[in-house]
């Protein structure tokens, strides 16, 4: 929710709207509105769920997301229906998968760096290690893959097909580096 909320969609707004700096962050969207929808609410009451970006995307296109500071919260325990008419006015009109998981790699990155050339941002999920939440300038994973590592959803907001012999720069909502 936070790579494709706060993150991607409030990227694409600030551009349509030419919002700059602090006005960005002052406007940015909720995170977890569309988690909210997107969980069993039942069963949810830490907000530990795990959901997919699907999930995210579905809810935020079904039901919109409010304002960041409408809503500024870390864990949703009750429905946020009050802010539903708020929520509704930033509705998600349309999402695209660039990419299946069994692409090859050079696919993945094609369709990764075509859709940041058009100046749009895109949401990934990955599985990561503990190395990630070490990692600065640049991560490289110290762990063998493995599909039981957790997994984190980034916003990929450019490339840089010199440094490190290629790079992404991602939005990352573990810490503020």
């Amino acid at each position: 929710a936070w790579a494709a909320s706060y993150a991607a969609l409030t990227i694409v707004e600030a551009q349509q709207t030419g919002r700059t700096g602090r006005e960005i962050t002052q406007k940015a969207f909720s995170p977890l509105f569309p988690y909210y929808y997107s969980t069993n609410t039942e069963t949810n009451k830490n907000c530990e769920e795990v959901v997919s970006i699907a999930q995210i995307l579905k809810a935020m296109k079904q039901y919109g997301t409010t304002r960041y500071v409408d809503l500024p919260v870390r864990c949703i325990t009750h429905s946020p229906a009050s802010k539903i008419n708020l929520a509704s006015r930033n509705k998600l009109s349309e999402y695209a998968r660039l990419f299946d998981v069994t692409d090859n790699e050079s696919t993945k990155i094609k369709s990764i760096k075509t859709t940041l050339a058009d100046n749009l941002p895109v949401v990934v999920a990955m599985h990561v290690g503990k190395s990630f939440d070490y990692a600065k300038e640049f991560w490289r994973p110290r762990e063998e893959y493995s599909d039981n590592l957790p997994g984190q959803a980034l916003c990929v907001v450019g490339y840089d097909d010199n440094k490190f012999g290629g790079a992404f720069e991602v939005m990352n909502s573990r810490g503020t580096e």
